[in-house]
């Protein structure tokens, strides 16, 4: 075991198991907080397994804090400042990479703030991306 948590992060490295990887990639976090538990409750899975794990588990707990709006909350705030931005646009910055999505892209965040997306929103407009 680590001397503390922050010494776990040095073994972030070696990945999670597939399965695991596969449930966080889709944004099923519990069950890969459950597949984690599981491997960390069983004596034969290494510690620097085990150490990737429990940094991987706070960093999957952390998720939901970190991309707050749904995709109709996003839409809502954005059409605030911008009411005729479409589906289409915010899609289409989903896919260049200007608005970051987690959890299966179910999530959004903005840096903390609405503001962000709403940048993100006068981007496409003046990308033309209509």
């Amino acid at each position: 075991m680590s001397m503390n948590q922050n010494d776990d992060i040095r073994y972030l490295d070696i990945g999670l198991p597939e399965d695991i990887a596969r449930l966080k990639a889709v944004g099923d976090i519990d069950n890969a907080l459950r597949l984690i538990d599981m491997h960390l409750a069983d004596p034969n899975t290494t510690a620097p397994l085990a150490a990737c794990m429990r940094v991987q588990r706070e960093i999957m707990l952390r998720l939901p804090r970190n991309y707050p709006y749904t995709f109709e909350t996003a839409m809502a705030c954005i059409r605030k400042d911008i009411p005729d931005f479409t589906e289409e646009e915010f899609h289409a910055l989903e896919d260049m990479n200007k608005i970051p999505t987690e959890l299966g892209g179910d999530r959004y965040i903005c840096n903390g703030n609405m503001v962000d997306l709403t940048n993100a929103g006068n981007f496409a407009k003046s990308q033309g991306t209509e």
